[in-house]
């Protein structure tokens, strides 16, 4: 292919979003992270110690809930795909979805009575669904909407923007309201039923129907899998970002053990989410940049080498470390959103290659698959790490945000700082060599607009 003719393919590619339809695409991810980021590191430990379910049955609870997403993601992603409406495939989804999600948000973390282990198991398998509901469509629109490179890393930047304000809202609860976590949790629920109303409306106005996807032939889930199955990048780019989402789910579902127990500054939790929040802001612009001037997977590769920096840092903090956590917690939260921007670009500019070669249209199955693996990961430290904290006595006293818990020994310090720093930092380590496997490395950002020859 001649020079002119990648330059006459690239005009002839969808025109260029405007400015408020990548805002109006991220927003959706708004009210989703608030619940997300309460559910994950707050949820676990208020129902386990709180409610006085135990760290290891709610441990399996939420695993089991878990495992339901491995069902209903690809049945999901292969439904949106197959949708024919007038208002394209992924709208109708997310209208059904959002209040769906707004139910079950207020069914778990309203609950301030005593529970059962049913009522535990059934409402988080709701919410787990009504987050698949709205997520996975809006995510497989964002690999369809460009065909511009670097207008994919935008796009996933804005979604993953509005992930990081919704969770800087949810950790800034704890510092509102004090003096319980049911408060803050109740705090979270109306917050999530108001941004919802809002975003709902302007979402639906501003987002492209894809109509025209009505002419195209449904796909068949054999052929979509048959062609996912031959398609080693991607399999390669979701296997890598689950290597390091689960990483992150080790530290997230620890963090309040962490802070309590090992620096023994409960009251400042929010504090340190916050820290990670900001970090997450400047590494946007930092990383979208970089990516543009270096390349994707460089960029990548440097963002998870300052990941290992910050888990090694982990290690050897103790006891009133405040500012060296918050330091630490910004340079996670830098490092961090790489994963969640890189990899839905370089899967988009596969998803596009495959599309201008005719091959069957499965963003959305592309993006169940991956969206399965973001959500299993969090049963590794639920199954893992919390039967075992439990074991050794870390379930005694009030997980209340703000109240310092007992005291405990050396070597259960040492294992709580394992599951929390040394496995996450394992895991960084083997993404960081697993990055340096693929192939879109070796292409600039203009070579995914050319068909293979």
């Amino acid at each position: 292919m001649t020079q002119s003719d990648a330059d006459r393919m690239r005009r002839d590619v969808s025109p260029k979003l405007s400015i408020w339809q990548i805002l109006s695409y991220g927003s959706l991810m708004l009210p989703l992270s608030m619940g997300w980021v309460t559910l994950m590191m707050i949820v676990p430990t208020y129902y386990a110690l709180d409610l006085g379910l135990g760290l290891g049955l709610v441990g399996v609870l939420f695993a089991i809930g878990r495992g339901f997403d491995i069902i209903t993601d690809p049945t999901v992603g292969i439904l949106t795909d197959r949708t024919r409406t007038r208002f394209g495939r992924r709208k109708p989804w997310v209208i059904l979805g959002l209040p769906l999600f707004c139910c079950a948000v207020y069914l778990l973390l309203k609950q301030t009575d005593s529970v059962t282990p049913l009522y535990l198991l059934l409402v988080s398998c709701l919410y787990f669904f009504s987050f698949t509901i709205c997520e996975i469509p809006q995510a497989a629109m964002g690999l369809e909407m460009s065909e511009d490179p670097h207008e994919r890393t935008v796009l996933a930047s804005s979604k993953t923007l509005f992930l990081i304000l919704g969770g800087l809202i949810g950790a800034a609860a704890p510092l509102i309201w004090t003096e319980s976590t049911s408060q803050a949790l109740s705090n979270v629920v109306t917050l999530i039923f108001i941004v919802s109303i809002i975003v709902m409306p302007i979402y639906l106005w501003l987002m492209p129907s894809d109509i025209a996807s009505n002419r195209l032939p449904q796909p068949k889930l054999r052929a979509a899998l048959k062609a996912l199955r031959g398609h080693h990048e991607i399999q390669k780019i979701i296997g890598t970002f689950f290597i390091l989402i689960t990483a992150k789910s080790f530290g997230g579902a620890l963090s309040l053990l962490y802070i309590t127990y090992v620096l023994e500054m409960p009251k400042l939790v929010g504090l340190f989410w916050i820290g990670s929040g900001l970090g997450m802001l400047v590494g946007i612009p930092l990383w979208i940049i970089l990516s543009r001037h270096i390349g994707k997977i460089r960029t990548w590769r440097i963002a998870t080498l300052l990941g290992i920096c910050g888990y090694v840092a982990l290690l050897f903090l103790g006891v009133g470390d405040k500012v060296p956590m918050f330091i630490v917690s910004l340079i996670l939260g830098v490092s961090g959103v790489a994963d969640s921007v890189l990899s839905v670009s370089l899967l988009a500019d596969q998803i596009g290659r495959g599309r201008r070669q005719g091959q069957p249209e499965f963003a959305g199955l592309v993006t169940a698959i991956k969206n399965a693996s973001s959500k299993l990961s969090i049963t590794f430290p639920m199954l893992i790490a919390f039967p075992i904290l439990g074991f050794i006595g870390l379930t005694e006293g009030t997980a209340s945000i703000g109240t310092s818990l007992r005291p405990v020994e050396t070597h259960d310090r040492v294992i709580l700082v394992g599951f929390y720093a040394g496995i996450p930092l394992l895991l960084k380590i083997a993404a960081y060599f697993a990055i340096g496997t693929l192939a879109a490395g070796k292409s600039n950002s203009h070579e995914s607009l050319q068909p293979k020859s």
